[in-house]
């Protein structure tokens, strides 16, 4: 629950201890969904790179599926091919994203484990969108929240609708985007369930940004910071603080944006080679020539 709140400290407190008491996992299988193990290890990866750790993120997201496939228990199996694909959605590594959905979707209909693939094709509706593939790549991602629900669940619907928003926003549909995003938000408040509400602020001011609302999207932007900060959501905050320092360049706000830009892009000590960090690197040395 803390996971989802958006009390990442917290949350990785407890996932942490669980994979120390998971050592016994696994002999009761035949009695569980997923074995909880797993799945301590895999939202441990997830919570990781909210927390700005890409790589430890991506280290505890290939030892959840390690302990996946040691177990040979399908559900298992096929629910760590679900959440460790995540960990890359987050790092922005499209191929991958792409490559693993691919497995995952093939394995997860061999083992008739349905609901795992309604979230594999959401994931592959992401890799879609990042490829250009915008009208596709929407339509999979709405069917994939459409069916989750259907399922019973609304868990991850925030990131779902932000991947859905950015997506209206490139393909030039920003009343739909718009729509999207205040719905989601207010989603939020009403369920506090706010692991990607900075997300949903960020993307909502590209939105307004596109349409040439400035004063708006700053102040989405800056929301979208303060939240993130709030939640030691470091990796959130270096993205929100990127369309941030953008806007600020293009206002004439040069040095306020290569302030703030630097001293989130330093305090990062890992994941200088995904995309988040190198997008920030390359803004900071064209706001430092």
């Amino acid at each position: 629950m803390l996971f989802w709140l958006g009390e990442f400290l917290s949350a990785r407190e407890h996932f942490e201890r669980a994979v120390e008491l998971s050592a016994d996992s696994g002999q009761q299988l035949q009695l569980l969904l997923a074995d909880p193990g797993m799945f301590s290890r895999v939202y441990l990866a997830n919570d990781l790179w909210f927390l700005g750790f890409p790589d430890q993120a991506l280290t505890w997201a290939e030892k959840a599926m390690a302990f996946a496939l040691s177990l040979e228990h399908p559900n298992t199996i096929g629910a760590a091919m679900s959440f460790a694909i995540l960990v890359r959605v987050w790092r922005r590594e499209t191929g991958a994203v792409a490559q693993q959905a691919a497995r995952a979707t093939a394995y997860t209909e061999e083992h008739g484990l349905k609901f795992y693939q309604i979230s594999v094709a959401s994931y592959r509706g992401w890799a879609l969108i990042e490829e250009g593939r915008l009208d596709d790549g929407i339509a999979a991602v709405r069917d994939g929240m459409k069916r989750w629900k259907s399922a019973g669940s609304a868990r991850g619907d925030p990131w779902f609708a932000s991947w859905l928003c950015d997506a209206y926003r490139r393909a030039g549909r920003l009343e739909e985007g718009m729509a999207a995003a205040d719905q989601t938000l207010e989603w939020i408040q009403r369920f506090e369930e706010r692991q990607a509400e900075a997300e949903l602020y960020r993307v909502k001011g590209e939105l307004l940004l596109t349409g040439r609302r400035h004063h708006q999207a700053e102040r989405c932007f800056r929301e979208a910071i303060e939240i993130a900060r709030g939640q030691s959501a470091k990796s959130w905050e270096l993205r929100a603080t990127t369309s941030l320092a953008r806007l600020l360049r293009d206002t004439r706000r040069r040095d306020e944006a290569r302030t703030m830009l630097s001293e989130i892009y330093n305090w990062f000590t890992e994941g200088f080679d995904t995309a988040d960090l190198k997008d920030a690197k390359m803004l900071i040395d064209e706001l430092s020539a």
